[in-house]
């Protein structure tokens, strides 16, 4: 399985971000040794 090394996840600032944080959570949880970089 392909396993990235960084993810970068995007999001607007209108919104509550409840979808990017679960988006988030749920990354992290599937690939753990990637670096994530978070742009609320």
């Amino acid at each position: 399985m392909f396993e990235p090394k960084e993810i970068v996840v995007v999001d607007d600032v209108v919104t509550r971000s409840s979808t990017f944080l679960g988006g988030v959570n749920r990354l992290a949880e599937a690939f753990p040794d990637a670096k994530s970089v978070h742009l609320p």
